[in-house]
């Protein structure tokens, strides 16, 4: 449907089954996959409102959607192109893309489950997807326009819109993976806390009973050399006049 459709608003649409389809093998796989399901949810939404408001500025312009009519938009609307570029860009999930991170989860806990089949069938289906969307968005930017009507003033304000929620879908994205590393970080410390913990409760014990074995054996030793240092202290002092003498 990607490839056959004439409709770029159509076109849209189906890349939005097609990431909806992602969530949901997430969701199935169930583990992190369901983190990445959620995430990848909430920033397709912020991404694709956006492409949505682009293509709108596209049907103001050019009264139409016609894949195989329309073009020439990068001169037309400059900030509407790289609007439509930089949020083709971030669809696909090239990084720092958001859906990069969600994707990555999402295979990671699939391979890590065995389900090696699942990753390649799906991992085809998106060479095919990022194909045809790269492909649709370049002609629309790119090649020449054929369509007989005269496009009408480019209007940038829904433009910068767009741009927008691409960049609050960046932030979101950013903030949860630096939220994740974080929490990462801070179960690897509790883990070692709790290693060390497991650690000092068995050596702890065994070092105070070594501790008071050597003690005892060391006491005997001690008190006597403590008792010999004190006798020739107080002989050398008696010596110097500093105390009385004392019998020998």
């Amino acid at each position: 449907f990607l490839r056959r459709t004439n409709n770029y608003k159509r076109f849209l649409s189906y890349s939005t089954v097609e990431n909806m389809g992602i969530a949901a093998i997430g969701l199935g796989i169930g583990g992190i996959g369901v983190w990445a399901a959620v995430f990848h949810v909430v920033c397709h939404t912020l991404v694709k409102s956006s492409l949505f408001l682009q293509m709108a500025v596209v049907r103001r312009i050019y009264n139409g959607y016609r894949i195989n009519r329309i073009g020439d938009y990068i001169r037309i609307n400059p900030t509407g192109a790289v609007g439509l570029l930089v949020g083709m860009a971030v669809l696909l999930a090239f990084p720092p893309s958001p859906f990069f991170v969600s994707e990555v989860m999402l295979f990671r806990e699939t391979i890590a489950g065995g389900r090696w089949w699942v990753a390649g069938t799906v991992l085809l289906l998106l060479c095919i997807v990022i194909y045809s969307v790269c492909y649709r968005i370049v002609k629309l930017c790119y090649q020449p326009n054929q369509d007989s009507l005269h496009p009408a003033p480019a209007r940038n304000a829904l433009s910068w819109a767009a741009f927008s929620l691409l960049a609050a879908a960046m932030a979101v994205g950013a903030f949860f993976a630096v939220r994740r590393r974080a929490l990462g970080r801070l179960g690897r410390l509790r883990l070692g806390a709790a290693a060390l913990g497991v650690l000092a409760r068995w050596l702890v014990p065994r070092l105070a009973r070594a501790g008071f074995a050597v003690g005892l054996r060391l006491l005997p030793r001690l008190t006597l050399g403590l008792c010999t240092l004190l006798r020739r202290l107080r002989r050398s002092l008696s010596v110097r006049g500093l105390l009385p003498a004392v019998a020998a």
